[in-house]
């Protein structure tokens, strides 16, 4: 966003649901299942657009992470800057990337195979999902458009 008219606050913080928790963005996610901000016909990463808000001098070569793991979310107190090794070495600690371990072998698996079939095949709507589950809307989003779960066939 530098040399660009900046957006503003209200306007971005106007698509952000907040909670006692992770404040989630309400746009539509990208691929990577992070929020995405569309700011004088360019998409930003939420999460970073947040950041920039919240921490004015701010480097936008350095990544922002997220202490909570829950990529829509963009609670500033959610959020910290980091180098590139930073944020590398937190994907692998959260066990990210090539040769991770996936679904419910994944140490902070919340899920089994089963439930993610029943998620898919329930006829419910993601918010009563998600509190029938324990998992946020946007896990159950995730795993409904395939983006998590990839490895579980669907039905």
């Amino acid at each position: 966003m530098r040399g660009k008219r900046p957006v503003p606050p209200s306007a971005f913080w106007a698509r952000v649901q907040r909670s006692d928790g992770c404040w989630e963005w309400t746009g539509k996610p990208g691929k990577a299942g992070y929020g995405e901000a569309k700011i004088n016909g360019l998409r930003y990463y939420a999460h970073r657009v947040a950041y920039s808000l919240t921490h004015p001098d701010w480097e936008w070569d350095s990544h922002v992470l997220h202490r909570c793991d829950n990529p829509i979310c963009v609670n500033p107190d959610h959020l910290y800057s980091g180098s590139n090794a930073e944020n590398a070495a937190d994907r692998v600690a959260r066990g990210r990337g090539r040769g991770a371990p996936r679904g419910a072998l994944h140490p902070s698996a919340k899920l089994t195979v089963e439930q993610v079939a029943e998620i898919r095949e329930r006829k419910v709507g993601q918010k009563q999902a998600a509190q029938i589950y324990g998992v946020t809307e946007s896990h159950i989003w995730a795993i409904r458009t395939g983006q998590k779960w990839r490895h579980v066939s669907h039905g």
